[in-house]
């Protein structure tokens, strides 16, 4: 039937016919109800909170539980198979160094911030002052006249926004709608407190069970595609992870020991705000390109009103040197080879990406955008590959592209390659059906001969004993795809 219909032009004109007009209306609703499906988006996100959490923390501990389980545990099954006694001390051993690692960093860092919160916000109005002691110094140094502002009239002018005429906070005012709002953002953190909580327990069964889950991913998709889909399929999963697993676990690094690195130069300076200072630039230096400027803009700000003109401009010494070192010989060690996005591609990644998904956005836009430019150029060149074209982004420099010399030089070595490649392609398939059918043919012949001779191949039939050891499940944990 359906060899029939494609074989009648007015049938496949209409039927192609039938499909824009699908896609066009699909594309119209979709563009006047984008907020709404959007929302919509989100909230399925939201309900399957639970499970991202799980995977996200799974995802973060894979690669120290594979260390263990492979270079740690492997003495546990030297006489005896033990395959979930390894397989349980080596996730028991990964969480704790999960949680151990999160501990040191809050309670080492966060009593340091309380108290330098405490002390920046209990000292600001002599900050202020010291502030305007050292600007009028700076300038007087050069022989440079500023006008100078007063203390208690910026005081005023701060209690003159907070309070009324009747010395009533202006904030009641707005206490009612304000509630709701705070309502909601103590709902929304207690919520997903709840559902982080979930996720770890769902993270520990992710982990136990990832061989087993993948296997399952792995028969569906051979069910679904081809063999040549599938292989490309699972070359782009491997992609993927390689670029978000890398990228992401190396940018987590180097920004804890960018912070570290912040923490001990300011301290050695004597800097009143070393460990505040330290966590913003820490945190921010997961953010590719803006990082800097977003950790140390207010850095630099707390430095001027804290410790001085003079200390912020050391201040902004040290940073540029240790973004240089960072960028030069930290980064490139620890995160591995870049992206494949030029400095354009990586401000647009995370420009849209933040627009779209906020901080998250900012710190994943750039793999997530390599993957995308990574799918682009693979169908770029396949395509131009299937039309006997040159592929390489070099020869596309010249305006003459299909004129010059070397374009067509590198096009007739993609059209003998292509030529090349499917001779081999077909002897490989004559190869593969003669193969299957003596596979076939020995198959056979084997059923004929037990069929005959049916008294060879019957035994007595005896049920093995199976001991908790010996009981093993289908989780190998070899490496994944």
């Amino acid at each position: 039937m359906f060899k029939k219909f494609k074989n009648d032009k007015y049938a496949s004109i209409a039927f192609y016919a039938f499909v824009v007009i699908c896609l066009t209306v699909l594309l119209v609703f979709t563009i006047l109800n984008v907020n709404e499906i959007w929302d919509y988006v989100l909230s399925l996100i939201g309900a399957a909170a639970a499970f991202i959490y799980g995977f996200v923390i799974a995802y973060i501990c894979n690669p120290i539980y594979k260390r263990l389980y492979t270079y740690v545990f492997p003495f546990v099954e030297k006489k005896k198979s033990r395959p979930k006694l390894r397989k349980t001390l080596s996730l028991i051993l990964t969480y704790i160094i999960f949680f151990g690692v999160i501990a040191i960093l809050v309670f080492s860092l966060i009593p340091s911030i309380k108290d330098n919160f405490n002390t920046l916000a209990g000292n600001i109005e002599t900050y202020i002052t010291n502030l305007q002691e050292n600007i009028t110094e700076f300038f007087e140094d050069f022989s440079i006249n500023i006008p100078i502002f007063d203390t208690d009239d910026l005081v005023d002018a701060i209690e003159g926004l907070l309070y009324d005429e009747n010395g009533k906070l202006i904030i009641f005012k707005y206490l009612g709608p304000t509630a709701g709002a705070i309502i909601n953002i103590g709902t929304n953190i207690v919520q997903h407190l709840v559902y982080f909580l979930i996720g770890l327990v769902l993270s520990v069964y992710f982990l136990m069970y990832k061989n087993s889950l993948i296997a399952k991913v792995r028969k569906l998709f051979c069910s679904l595609f081809s063999k040549k889909t599938y292989n490309n399929l699972a070359d782009f999963i491997a992609y993927t992870d390689k670029t978000f697993g890398r990228y992401l676990m190396g940018a987590i690094l180097d920004s804890m020991l960018v912070g570290t690195l912040v923490v001990v130069v300011l301290s050695i300076f004597q800097f009143k705000f070393a460990a505040l200072i330290g966590v913003l630039v820490g945190l921010t230096n997961v953010i590719p390109f803006f990082g800097p400027f977003l950790g140390g803009i207010p850095s630099a700000l707390i430095i001027l009103i804290a410790d001085g003109p003079f200390k912020m401009l050391l201040f902004i010494i040290i940073i540029v040197v240790l973004q240089q070192i960072d960028g030069n010989i930290i980064n490139p060690h620890i995160v591995g080879a870049t992206t494949g996005l030029t400095p354009l591609g990586v401000i647009a990644a995370v420009t849209v990406c933040s627009h779209v998904l906020g901080f998250v956005g900012m710190v994943i836009g750039v793999p997530l955008c390599a993957v995308l430019s990574y799918i682009v150029a693979q169908v770029v060149n396949k395509r131009l590959k299937k039309k006997n074209l040159a592929y390489d982004s070099e020869l596309y420099k010249r305006p003459d592209v299909l004129n010059n010399e070397e374009f067509i030089k590198a096009s007739l070595e993609v059209e003998a390659q292509n030529i090349l490649e499917a001779e081999e392609e077909k002897a490989r398939e004559i190869a593969e059906a003669d193969e299957h059918t003596k596979a076939l043919r020995e198959i056979q012949a084997h059923l004929e001969y037990v069929k005959t001779h049916p008294e060879e191949f019957v035994t007595e039939i005896t049920v093995p004993e199976v001991t908790e050891d010996d009981d093993e499940d289908d989780d190998d944990y070899l490496d994944d795809f």
